[in-house]
């Protein structure tokens, strides 16, 4: 077994600018937060400078069980009032002005300094400074029943996905509740209620999931199993450029689609018409760049040994991914534990 996150400070990401700054604009600030998701963050900092949620926006999100350093935009507010606010665990840092607000993509990549912990004594490490991975979605895309609320999303069963956000969603589920108890049923109001992009995210589970049966059906190796099946990894890749995300306009993979109860018209969802998905394509494979590892002994688990690693990545690929690789092959799981 190999510990991830032990302490948050076991894991460092810190964003690879990918936006030009301006003169004037648009307020652009780094944002340190710890034990915070990315929307969680924004959700108190718009509550804390009261000011619409809607005002501040990012290029990407980051892990909760984590110490992350992210861009975000904010407008609507002084540079003086944010500059005043004091919150346990996210600090603000001005960095400058852009023409656009920051929005999902705009990312050039990732830096990660990672540190696996409780490892065995002969634990050893040796990879080149670039090498290639499956680009799987990992369990950050599937945690707190996502798949199953989108899937009941895309199958029109607001009732139940409603239900499933009441039972896991911390920060929206009591709100969704009230609502529905002076709106009985009026599920598509409730729904509205979410930000956008956690609709979206529900959504994107699906493809995501589905994408991930698609890739691991391509690889020849070694099985490692995540929530919601087996990812597969290998000492050599097939040669293969992209697989799509499907959609209503991808007409391929039908058996992929099927063998979950939908169809291609299921992500053309009439009564919430800003979350349905044409579709797109993604990388098959990505690139791990200036990779750096030492091993030494574990401060931590008496007699083990710890791994320091650290790596770039482009936006949208998955550090865990890549430390789930490299572990496979060693027969090592990885397990996020963090310290009580």
């Amino acid at each position: 077994m190999a510990i991830l996150k032990y302490f948050p400070e076991d894991f460092i990401v810190k964003e690879i600018k990918g936006f030009e700054e301006s003169d004037s604009g648009i307020q652009i600030y780094l944002m340190k937060k710890r034990n915070y998701t990315t929307e969680r963050a924004v959700s108190q900092l718009s509550k804390s400078l009261r000011i619409p949620r809607k005002f501040i926006s990012y290029a990407g999100t980051k892990d909760k069980n984590a110490v992350t350093y992210q861009y975000i935009s904010i407008k609507g507010v002084s540079k003086e009032k944010i500059s005043a606010l004091d919150l346990k665990d996210i600090q603000l840092e001005f960095c400058g002005f852009s023409k656009e607000a920051l929005r999902l993509g705009t990312l050039e990549g990732n830096n990660f300094q990672i540190i696996l912990r409780d490892l065995p004594h002969d634990f050893s490490l040796i990879y080149p400074e670039e090498f290639k991975v499956p680009n799987y979605f990992d369990e950050q895309r599937f945690s707190s029943n996502n798949l199953d609320i989108g899937l009941n999303l895309l199958k029109q069963n607001f009732k139940e996905a409603l239900n499933l956000i009441i039972e896991t969603d911390q920060d929206f589920g009591s709100e969704i509740k009230k609502y529905l108890e002076n709106h009985k049923n009026d599920f598509v109001g409730a729904l509205r209620l979410l930000p956008k992009k956690t609709i979206l995210f529900y959504i994107h589970s699906v493809q995501s999931y589905i994408f991930n049966k698609m890739l691991a059906s391509k690889i020849e190796g070694v099985d490692y199993p995540y929530s919601e099946g087996n990812f597969k990894f290998s000492q050599e890749y097939p040669d293969m450029d992209e697989l799509p995300l499907i959609g209503y306009l991808i007409k391929d993979f039908d058996d992929f689609i099927l063998s979950e109860g939908l169809t291609h018209q299921n992500f053309l969802i009439r009564s919430l018409p800003d979350f349905s998905l044409e579709g797109s394509f993604r990388n098959a494979f990505f690139k791990v760049k200036n990779f750096k590892s030492s091993v030494e002994n574990d401060d931590v688990f008496e007699g083990r040994k710890k791994c320091n690693i650290s790596f770039d990545l482009s936006s949208g690929s998955y550090a865990t991914i890549v430390l789930k690789n490299i572990l496979a092959r060693k027969e090592l799981k990885l397990e996020e534990i963090q310290r009580v």
